[in-house]
């Protein structure tokens, strides 16, 4: 049964952070995996599941079992709506959280966790030319140029393998937040609209 904010008790868990709590939280899933597909529901975290939750906290190791995890207990259109969903409540409207992209995977990208990139990645279920987000209308890399991190940049166009590779080319589609001006930009254009 979800709380007043749509929140489960796994995502609880997840959210206060402590050793105790993230132990105890892994033990769960461990013991009960379809805990991992359960999404905040309503207004204000609509769709946040724990992957972007342990993304937003880094707890990189602890992400990448989840991933390994729900690769060996779920079926396969399981897992892509896994590594897939995105974020819609109101909450994720606002700055900074507007600018991490909308999917675990460009909130990976964007906290920097190139392992857990990789083997979301190497699930072959998820692209970084794919699943353009819904608010701003990015893909990871605009979200990675969006916050200025350019080794990230570089990891995702240059360091991966040539197949999975983020295409520098990709423009912005048009997302929820059309007042922001952002349709339409190549991660050079939307930096230098950042600064």
């Amino acid at each position: 049964v979800p709380d007043p904010v749509g929140a489960f008790a796994i995502h609880a868990l997840i959210v206060c952070n402590s050793d105790l709590s993230l132990e105890l939280a892994d033990a769960i899933l461990n013991a009960a995996p379809r805990l991992l597909l359960q999404l905040h529901v309503g207004q204000p975290f609509s769709g946040e599941g724990i992957l972007h939750i342990v993304c937003v906290n880094r707890h990189e190791e602890l992400a990448v079992r989840m991933v390994d995890l729900a690769v060996a207990q779920f079926q396969t259109a399981e897992v892509k709506a896994f590594l897939s969903t995105q974020v819609a409540g109101v909450f994720f409207d606002a700055e900074p959280m507007c600018w991490y992209g909308e999917s675990p995977l460009a909130y990976a990208c964007t906290f920097g966790l190139r392992r857990l990139v990789r083997r979301m990645l190497d699930t072959g279920l998820v692209s970084l030319n794919d699943n353009c987000g819904e608010l701003l209308g990015f893909y990871p890399l605009h979200a990675v140029t969006a916050n200025g991190l350019c080794s990230m940049y570089d990891f995702l166009t240059r360091e991966l393998p040539v197949e999975q590779r983020a295409d520098k080319d990709a423009l912005t589609q048009s997302g929820q937040q059309i007042s922001m001006e952002m349709e339409g930009m190549s991660a050079v254009q939307l930096a230098a609209k950042r600064g």
